[in-house]
């Protein structure tokens, strides 16, 4: 898909399970009320995304920047968030956290997030 290189790009209100945007630079991008359910979302460069309400269960989203990525009401069951920094991240709950895969580190900026 060749929107997953493009800026804020709207995916908002889409249907894209299982879509490729590993590496992807969605800067900003509108990705509201989007089903993402087992998308690879390795790498991806997600900073200032609106991810408001998105379905991300089962996704990967290892190693990728979520700075200043809004997560309100976004469904992360099941979610990789192995190495990603999520110190940033605005709306993310401990239970969401909790919901997804995380390994030490993501665990420990979620620490720094609750202080």
């Amino acid at each position: 898909m060749s929107v997953a290189s493009q800026f804020q790009v709207d995916l908002s209100s889409l249907n894209l399970p299982g879509a490729r945007l590993s590496r992807g630079k969605m800067v900003g991008a509108r990705i509201v009320r989007t089903n993402l359910s087992g998308a690879d979302l390795r790498n991806a460069v997600l900073d200032g995304a609106d991810l408001t309400g998105a379905t991300l269960e089962n996704a990967d989203l290892r190693g990728a920047s979520v700075d200043g990525a809004i997560f309100t009401d976004a469904v992360l069951k099941g979610t990789d968030l192995r190495g990603v920094d999520l110190r940033r991240a605005i709306d993310l709950t401990p239970k969401q956290v909790q919901e997804a895969l995380t390994d030490d580190q993501t665990k420990s900026s979620l620490v720094a997030v609750e202080r």
